[in-house]
């Protein structure tokens, strides 16, 4: 056996022996006294806590081995960066909290989203015209022309833009509109087009169907084009298309200096204090965060038949009516800072209390899950195309997110467990 073998087992051997003096001990202190010595920091001293379980520099014990040997029933223990500390109600803590899980798209403009209608529907009627020859007979390629005016839109500097940026989208709206205006011919003269072969008539009806989808699509880009280039109209975001592959897609802006503007859908999460997700919904548009708060507490009640003890969530959350929500409903403890406007002394008083500071604490835990969504269970960026996909994609980031945390919390309790059996032997 080596020697750092050795230091470890006999590390193991004194930690052990220190925490069977611990549960000796610890019975003969009230509960403030017990409070003080779970919340020590790592004890390596001959401090007045030491000297009273008996410890001294050759026989310390770890804030682990204090947590094992003394831990209230119904507490809920989560390390933040402030360290360990505890939880009343663990089954019923609620923290939410939003962030933008991003759509597979490039960035859009309007000369983009003008080309990739271009291409896109050239590509597709060239693959119905191997089927149907004669069909797309009348039907004229205009990649090139389409391609060479969006590089030169996006080539142009800022004095160029402000004397030729709308004579060359009028060229390429003219080249667009040509190109949908054809296709739609096409459409129309392969609508009585039938086929021997089962297989050919199926592909057949599949590119007529994806011809019309993006014709459709086509139309709403040069509207918009038009608007907002020649006619300088400031057009609402929901009326925009951001993409003809994913144009379910929403602008999300949360005044983040870093990301400005994020393309995809908003998603409320709503967190226990074991680190489980027990609420998570794909929003439509990009709706106020204090919106979510009574659909949240409704959720809650529906899932475990009661309200939360603690309800925690950011600045954002926050509003009269919120507050007022909650204790409606039965929250004990509201932890939602104020959002703009002048604190009244009451209200300064009342978020320096301890229980509030906990919930904010601990709703800080939520950042932090949403960061392992997004790093080690591939949220950030959905892949899959449409908003089902979507859906069902961030349905099962949250599944497994769930699964392991549950392994966890069991192999800890298995852990846990063992030791205890272990002190008592």
């Amino acid at each position: 056996m080596n020697a750092e073998k050795l230091y470890r087992n006999r590390r193991e051997d004194a930690n052990w022996q220190a925490v069977r003096e611990v549960q000796r001990a610890l019975p003969q202190k009230s509960v403030e006294d017990r409070a003080r010595i779970v919340n020590t920091r790592d004890s390596t001293s001959n401090s007045e806590g030491d000297r009273f379980c008996r410890l001294t520099r050759n026989r310390c014990v770890r804030r682990r081995g204090l947590f094992d040997a003394y831990e209230q029933a119904g507490t809920n223990r989560r390390a933040d960066a402030n360290g360990s500390r505890s939880l009343h109600s663990r089954n019923h803590t609620h923290y939410v909290a939003g962030s933008v899980v991003q759509t597979d798209i490039h960035h859009p403009t309007d000369s983009a989203l003008l080309w990739d209608a271009v291409r896109v529907i050239t590509r597709l009627v060239q693959r119905l015209g191997e089927i149907i020859p004669r069909g797309v007979s009348t039907f004229h390629n205009r990649t090139r022309a389409a391609k060479r005016r969006h590089q030169q839109i996006q080539r142009m500097t800022s004095a160029q833009r402000q004397t030729r940026l709308a004579g060359k989208y009028r060229e390429l709206i003219e080249i667009t509109e040509e190109v949908v205006q054809s296709a739609h011919a096409v459409l129309e003269k392969t609508k009585e087009a039938r086929l021997r072969d089962v297989l050919q008539e199926a592909l057949l009806r599949k590119l007529r169907q994806e011809i019309a989808h993006y014709g459709q699509l086509g139309e709403r880009v040069l509207d918009q084009t038009r608007r907002r280039v020649l006619e300088g109209e400031q057009v609402p975001n929901s009326e925009k298309l951001f993409s003809l592959f994913e144009p379910h897609t929403d602008l999300i802006k949360r005044g983040k200096p870093r990301t400005p503007e994020e393309f995809g859908h908003k998603v409320f999460l709503a967190e226990s204090a074991q680190g489980l997700i027990t609420q998570y919904e794909v929003l439509e548009g990009n709706p106020a965060d204090q919106d979510q708060v009574e659909a949240s507490l409704l959720h809650h009640q529906a899932t475990f038949d009661r309200p939360p003890y603690s309800y925690a969530a950011d600045r954002g959350f926050h509003s009269v009516d919120n507050e007022k929500a909650c204790k409606v409903e039965g929250v004990k403890q509201v932890s939602i800072p104020q959002r703009g406007g002048q604190k009244t002394p009451r209200r300064q008083a009342y978020e320096k209390t301890p229980a509030f500071k906990q919930g904010q604490r601990f709703r800080s835990g939520i950042e932090g899950r949403i960061s392992v969504l997004f790093r080690g269970r591939g949220m950030k960026r959905c892949r899959a195309k449409g908003r089902e996909r979507f859906e069902l994609f961030v349905g099962a980031a949250v599944l497994a997110n769930n699964l392991l945390r549950i392994a966890a919390l069991l192999l800890e309790k298995k852990k846990k467990n063992s030791r205890r059996s272990k002190a008592a032997a």
